[in-house]
């Protein structure tokens, strides 16, 4: 199970609970003390990682600046044209705008693009009320940034990363533990060897001698020749093959030692990314929210908005009809329904098989079997839905 998003998240090293762009200093100070500048003169970045904010969240917020002021200071940087642009800070730029001020805190920082844009991504993965949708593509910069690499490149690597994890665990598991391969100097070797050896020294004997004794020099010759040619010949053949083999003269070795040195520097970085988020691991980010980003175009504005959760969106984009699929996602959004009641209307828009008068009867047999084995009625949550279906089996019954 993934862990719970938590009030503060990046409470590692990404930033501390207070903004990481806050000094000590700026931190203690009160928010009249940072420097006022107008409204009219910050401006918004031309790519933002937030796209969607919830009015009544707004709105909220509104009243309490109205009431309050804002507590905390925005981020900008200056502008070689004039004025400033926002980087961290644009849900109160925003409600300052509904609730009509003027002049806004904020603290003015030197900082260049790449600098600006990952505190502006740091600071919308902070908030509770981020959309999942939002989330997970603000958490795909946020890997390409600390990766170097193309967004779109992330979500390959880490589907890649995922299958070479669960191909070395299945490798690990086949493994015996404690089995032991024969070394080459074992005695079944050894005796493999001997007969080799025998072997060869029979082949080499021109006259058939029986026995060492009776052999004489000169039918000896021929073996003793070809006895000194054949491991030289052999010693040559096996010290080619032995250095062609070896990994330092293997093209393909090498070339797959470099990629798992790269696989594995690539892991150890998302897998701090996603240590110090503290939102949930790479791989259910892999299982649960990679998924998010394919749902068709109307789930996914819901889950922009905050009208539905991400399960359910999941869920619901398994209804294949697009008719029948925004009709069951409004119906969602506007009942509440739960997951398991969007599953059960799921499985009732499926279209049932023809059954013959025979299939029927088996059926019908077999249902009577299981309920009378397993005794679900014992269940009082699926006693009341068996009596249901029981009066409706009944009353079918007396009509005919």
């Amino acid at each position: 199970m993934s862990p719970s998003k938590q009030k503060k998240p990046f409470a590692g090293k990404l930033t501390t609970p207070s903004p990481s762009w806050l000094t000590t200093d700026e931190v203690q100070t009160t928010s009249e003390e940072k420097s006022l500048i107008k409204l009219s003169d910050i401006h918004l970045p031309s790519t933002q990682p937030r796209h969607y904010f919830d009015p009544q969240s707004l709105k909220g917020l509104a009243d309490s600046i109205s009431q309050h002021g804002i507590l905390q200071p925005l981020l900008v940087r200056p502008l070689e044209t004039g004025g400033y642009e926002l980087v961290a800070g644009e849900r109160r730029y925003r409600a300052a705008g509904l609730v009509g001020l003027t002049e806004v805190p904020v603290v003015v920082k030197e900082l260049t693009d790449e600098e600006s844009w990952q505190l502006a991504l740091i600071e919308n993965l902070q908030r509770e009320d981020l959309n999942p949708v939002e989330e997970t593509e603000g958490i795909l910069q946020l890997l390409a940034f600390k990766l170097g690499i193309a967004i779109r490149e992330v979500s390959p690597l880490l589907h890649r990363l995922q299958k070479e994890q669960k191909n070395l665990a299945t490798s690990r598991d086949n493994n015996v533990i404690g089995k032991e391969l024969p070394s080459p100097t074992s005695e079944s070797n050894l005796i493999d060897e001997t007969s080799e050896a025998e072997l060869l020294l029979t082949d080499n004997n021109v006259i058939g001698k029986t026995t060492e004794e009776e052999s004489e020099p000169d039918n000896n010759i021929i073996g003793k020749t070809t006895e000194d040619e054949i491991p030289l010949s052999n010693n040559v053949i096996g010290k080619v093959e032995q250095e062609e083999i070896t990994p330092s003269n293997n093209v393909i070795v090498q070339e797959e030692e470099v990629k798992k040195s790269e696989s594995n520097s690539q892991l150890a970085v998302i897998e701090s990314v996603f240590n110090d988020l503290g939102l949930m691991t790479w791989e259910s980010f892999v299982n649960n929210r990679l998924p998010l980003l394919n749902l068709p175009e109307n789930i996914t504005e819901a889950l922009r908005k905050g009208q539905i959760a991400y399960t359910k969106a999941k869920a619901i984009a398994l209804v294949k009809d697009d008719d029948k699929r925004s009709k069951l996602l409004t119906e969602a959004i506007e009942q509440e329904l739960s997951l398991s009641q969007i599953k059960e209307k799921i499985i009732a828009l499926q279209p049932l098989p023809q059954s013959t008068t025979t299939e029927i009867s088996d059926r019908l047999k077999n249902a009577y079997q299981k309920v009378k084995k397993t005794r679900i009625w014992e269940d009082n949550a699926k006693r009341k839905k068996l009596e249901k279906l029981l009066n409706q089996l009944e009353a079918l019954i007396n009509e005919s």
